[in-house]
């Protein structure tokens, strides 16, 4: 019996296509798929702004939805994804392969804490609200379906969309999707590299797809001078080990969930084969020690002789969290630290001492991975010459101090107490069971079947009460309920709803 073909397949960029020569490769995308009435969200881009119309545009379309794939642990690839979650029907997949879900928790987690408390509030152009937590980034990526066997079926009534990740070979977590329906094989790619890695495996795109949708960025605006591969990687090894050899140090800004794992390995690989292996190499970031382990249990991604060797990959490798600990590092060092932009991050708050020159006129070397994007501190450092004066301005996270944080705690108290002093004081009425005053058998009837309704809407077991609203202060952990607190608020439960056991 003969397969047919799908009767329609419609691809619509929601944003982030390429318009011109503004565009810029850190530009946000997202794309919907529909094959015969299956819709597909494939990406659910933002940018390090958090700017809230790329939340207006996907609204509209997270209702009816079918599955949402990701393709990169990148910011703008899955930046909005807590939002997609939150939006979306019951039961809709969300899907990625467990590499890209591993480093997308760290690609929006880092650019979120560095620029916000650990909650923030966008208000919809709708009207609606959109709270943005930790926690729930947290709870977004731990919801995504790994794809089991290496496929991911979608089905929506009579059709049965299946979808393979497809490793494309430019970073750790970074797949395209190979989407087969009936006879129809679509690859979609919005990123991938055909140049050997030391440490990952080569990228095999598919040969029998019959629709492409691949790499959005133009190659003009790549950066690529035209110079072979390997000539750009001596060229830069070479300007890396001058500086340190005149006892200087190298800061290389990254987005380290993306690129930085990439660059990080070419880094330390060109320092062993070149003999200068005996300078130190600094990863920095707030989870740079997670990032650095979970990058050695990536064995779908990494080559066979770095899985199959005994010494683990970045072994030698310092990881710090903070720019005081990469300062305290003895130098001369290579420092490979987020914030690409330079507008927030360890990079940023570096990027004073690494500006400052001996007076022998010795200095350090800031190397920029690739085209800087527009009003940003990259941008204006690299369109500065020497000896210009340049105006920076970064966002900083500081730990708040003793003062602060009792100030705080004591205002987390009050209003705690207040919501519950309003609870207490009427917020919940008791409704009696019986009218003795009702002479009226019909009227009482009545009463007593409105009273039931009352009654069925009490929810049966433990109930916390509003005003017991934790939220998680720790990185990694939710906070955990104490048995004090559980045995507050049965006691509020069993005397707010006492009347019910009647």
């Amino acid at each position: 019996m003969l397969r047919a073909s799908a009767s329609s397949i419609k691809l619509t960029n929601l944003y982030g296509a390429p318009t011109g020569d503004t565009y810029h490769p850190s530009t946000p995308f997202a794309n919907l798929i529909e094959i015969d009435g299956v819709r597909i969200l494939l990406d659910c881009g933002w940018n390090d702004e958090f700017d809230v119309s790329f939340l207006d545009t996907l609204m509209p379309y997270l209702g009816d939805v079918h599955a949402v794939l990701f393709s990169t642990p990148e910011l703008v690839s899955c930046g909005a994804l807590p939002f997609v979650v939150e939006h979306i029907s019951t039961g809709t997949c969300v899907a990625a392969a467990g590499s890209t879900a591993k480093m997308g928790l760290h690609g929006v987690l880092h650019p979120f804490l560095y620029l916000f408390p650990n909650v923030k509030t966008w208000r919809l152009e709708n009207g609606l609200d959109f709270e943005m937590t930790v926690d729930k980034v947290y709870s977004a990526f731990r919801s995504v379906t790994e794809p089991y066997g290496g496929k991911v079926t979608i089905r929506h009534r009579d059709a049965e969309v299946e979808c393979y990740p497809i490793f494309s070979g430019r970073m750790l977590g970074g797949h395209g999707w190979l989407i087969k329906y009936k006879i129809d094989e679509l690859f979609y790619c919005p990123d991938f590299s055909l140049k050997p890695s030391y440490a990952l495996k080569r990228f095999l795109p598919p040969t029998t797809s019959t629709l492409l949708f691949i790499d959005g960025s133009p190659f003009h605006l790549s950066g690529n001078t035209g110079r072979k591969y390997e000539e750009q990687l001596n060229a830069l090894i070479r300007e890396i080990l001058g500086t340190l050899r005149n006892g200087k140090d190298v800061l290389i800004p990254v987005s380290v969930a993306g690129r930085g794992l990439e660059i990080l390995t070419i880094v330390t690989h060109l320092l062993t084969e070149k003999g200068g292996d005996n300078y130190t190499v600094v990863f920095a970031s707030i989870q740079a020690a997670e990032l650095v382990a979970k990058a050695s249990t990536m064995t779908e991604a990494l080559l066979d002789e770095i899985i199959l060797s005994e010494r683990q990959l970045f072994a030698n490798v310092v990881t710090c969290k903070t720019a005081e600990e990469v300062l305290s590092v003895a130098g001369p060092k290579i420092c490979i630290a987020d914030g690409e932009t330079l507008d927030y991050g360890v990079s940023a708050e570096l990027l004073g001492h690494f500006l400052q020159a001996d007076a022998d006129e010795r200095e350090n070397l800031v190397v920029l991975t690739g085209a800087p994007k527009p009003h940003t501190n990259a941008f204006t450092m690299a369109a500065a010459k020497k000896g210009d004066a340049i105006d920076l301005r970064y966002t900083i996270r500081s730990p708040l101090g003793k003062e602060e944080l009792e100030e705080y705690y004591l205002q987390i108290e009050l209003e705690m107490e207040e919501q519950r002093k309003a609870l207490e004081g009427g917020a919940y009425e008791v409704a009696s069971l019986e009218d003795e005053n009702s002479d009226n058998e019909n009227d009482a009837g009545k009463e007593d079947e409105k009273q039931l309704r009352v009654t069925q809407q009490c929810t049966p077991g433990l109930v916390l009460p509003s005003y017991m609203t934790f939220v998680s202060k720790h990185l990694q952990f939710p906070i955990l309920e104490t048995a004090a607190s559980l045995a507050n608020a049965m006691f509020k439960k069993s005397g707010l709803c006492l009347w019910s056991s009647h």
